[in-house]
């Protein structure tokens, strides 16, 4: 629906993973945020984020918090796989991110954070075109 949106209004669009989101919203949540904007040094830790997908499967991400820029940085593209999948990636890594579990049922929680990140990317400058974003579903809905 967005990027119809953006399309017709002929206006940005940003395409922001809720995978993502909801590791910013968990860095905010932990920061012990005022409402300043700073940040403490107690969320730089990478965090594992996953959600629970269909047919057995997890959604996952891995992301870095940015502290100069207040965003994340991803440092595993979202995908979908196995439970054992994701915990061998995990166990491969020389860090051991924080893990996530995202609940379907907060994912409303996170919409602020979509809307900050988004924030965030137009004042550094960004005006990505609709056509640049594009849904990521984990797996083809037929096979």
């Amino acid at each position: 629906m967005a990027r119809t949106i953006g399309q017709q209004l002929e206006i940005p669009v940003f395409g922001i993973s809720t995978l993502e989101a909801a590791a910013y919203a968990d860095v905010r949540a932990g920061s012990g945020d005022r409402g300043d904007g700073v940040v403490s040094s107690q969320t730089e830790c990478d965090r594992a984020v996953e959600l629970e997908a269909a047919r057995g499967e997890v959604f996952t991400g891995i992301y870095r918090y940015d502290r100069d820029r207040d965003e994340m940085i991803c440092l595993q593209a979202d995908a979908a796989m196995s439970p054992q999948a994701w915990q061998d990636t995990l166990a491969s890594r020389t860090t051991v991110p924080l893990a996530l579990q995202v609940d379907h049922a907060n994912i409303a929680h996170d919409t602020a954070a979509m809307a900050t990140l988004a924030q965030r990317r137009w004042q550094r400058g960004d005006r990505p075109m609709w056509s640049e974003v594009a849904p990521f579903y984990g797996q083809h809905p037929v096979t």
